[in-house]
């Protein structure tokens, strides 16, 4: 007997395999330190708040997306809402608040797949931004051309394990 579909997402056939591999939880738990997600977020802006200060971060993880008839979506690995304040000659300027979803993909497998989680995911909430976190750097222009960033799990050579998190 086959297995009954928890999450609309799943009927659809998409079976996210990364998501019980020890990669995965690296970088999910990596994600989750305030301290890392500063850096990414920093890093994912291209520079445009490198003088930023953090207001106020909320990450959650395994966020549910819910339809408007309260049936679950999905789950995004990542939910981020964030609020900077940046100083402009001594004065200080909220900007923002910024809602930001991320898909964990150490290694993209099929990048149609991909784009149809995360556009099912966009049709059904309104954040500012989704970023992919990957070693899979060759999506790029791909992802960009779709709105999507990537965070480049290369430039972070010191992703923490599982068994480092306390």
């Amino acid at each position: 007997m086959k297995e009954k579909s928890n999450t609309v997402i799943e009927r659809f056939g998409f079976k996210d395999e990364d998501l019980t591999t020890p990669e995965h939880d690296k970088v999910f738990m990596f994600l989750l330190n305030r301290e890392n997600m500063i850096k990414v977020i920093k890093d994912f802006s291209n520079g445009n708040l490198k003088d930023a200060t953090i207001h106020r971060m909320v990450i959650e993880g395994e966020h549910a997306i819910v339809g408007y008839n309260k049936y679950n979506i999905g789950f995004v690995d990542i939910h981020v809402v964030v609020e900077f304040y940046l100083c402009n000659n001594g004065e200080r300027r909220v900007l923002n608040s910024r809602e930001l979803g991320i898909e964990i993909k150490p290694y993209i497998k099929s990048i149609g797949e991909l784009l149809r989680q995360i556009n099912m995911y966009r049709s059904h909430v309104d954040w500012t931004a989704w970023a992919i976190a990957t070693y899979s750097i060759e999506y790029k222009d791909v992802l960009s051309g779709q709105g999507i960033h990537i965070i480049d799990l290369n430039k972070f050579d010191n992703l923490q394990s599982y068994e480092d998190v306390c």
